[in-house]
């Protein structure tokens, strides 16, 4: 997903749909300022929903394991969240 800041707003509108999708990809950066969303709202959702949630860096995806305050930079980064079994 890539809309432009709204993209929780679109992942809350799943509803229960979401429990069909087994990764979903993110883009997350200045955006989100705009619209109010931060990171730790991305992170409540994804574990709420029993996603991993990984950051794609340059040197492959990182795994976040736990919301971090450090976490909310607004530099264009994209994310994957995968379902966990």
């Amino acid at each position: 997903m890539d809309i432009e800041g709204h993209e929780l707003f679109a992942l809350e509108g799943l509803g229960c749909a979401i429990r069909h999708i087994k990764a979903i990809q993110i883009e997350f950066g200045g955006a989100n300022i705009d619209t109010r969303t931060f990171f730790q709202d991305f992170w409540y959702f994804f574990v709420q929903h029993n996603y991993d949630l990984f950051r794609i860096t340059p040197f492959g995806v990182q795994k976040i394991n736990k919301y971090k305050e450090q976490d909310e930079f607004f530099l264009t980064t994209n994310f994957i969240a995968i379902r966990r079994l």
